[in-house]
């Protein structure tokens, strides 16, 4: 999915040309969340449950939505996510959009490690009833835009989510740690 440069945003980054990025690690601004929640919809795809006795297949991407909410809910002590009358997919939305910063980057973690790992191995493969429209790698590429875009100190590395206390640390010292530790041997 293509990244637009709106007016506002080109104001914003000209503003800011030739000065040293600050990042901020404490909020993750609604708009940031909503993009997440749009990235989500185009990689993951929706979910979606046949009702009555349709002969439609469940979309490929229950699995997926599944897994990220029960992985999500179990591990942050919740009987569900958000509203539980509502689809497993609205309900992983409504938690990233309500929930404190450590639980949103803990679900923006999991979700983007599918993408990353479980959405690329059946990529070629995915019916295009699935909702998903972006390729894993446009996926990451884009949150790792949006992060930086609300200066915002993380970026996806390699299955993980990183902490950048500064660009220059995350180049040189982050980047070369990360692929010693998963380097064989």
């Amino acid at each position: 999915m293509a990244i637009y440069e709106t007016f506002s945003k080109r104001q914003k980054r000209l503003a800011k040309a030739g000065q040293q990025d600050v990042y901020q690690y404490d909020d993750l601004p609604q708009p940031f969340r909503t993009q997440v929640f749009h990235i989500w919809r185009s990689a993951l795809g929706r979910y979606y449950q046949p009702r009555g006795y349709s002969s439609a297949s469940p979309s490929p991407a229950n699995g997926y939505w599944t897994f990220i909410h029960n992985a999500i809910a179990r591990e942050a002590g919740l009987a569900y996510l958000g509203n539980g009358n509502s689809e497993v997919d609205e309900r992983c939305i409504e938690y990233l959009m309500t929930s404190g910063t450590d639980d949103a980057l803990n679900i923006i973690e999991l979700s983007f490690r599918v993408i990353d790992r479980l959405v690329r191995d059946k990529y070629n493969y995915i019916p295009e009833n699935s909702g998903i429209t972006q390729h894993p790698d446009e996926a990451i590429e884009e949150l790792n835009h949006r992060f930086k875009e609300h200066s915002i100190g993380y970026q996806y590395v390699e299955g993980i989510l990183v902490r950048l206390d500064s660009q220059f640390a995350h180049a040189e010292i982050v980047k070369p740690a990360l692929s010693l530790l998963n380097s064989a041997g």
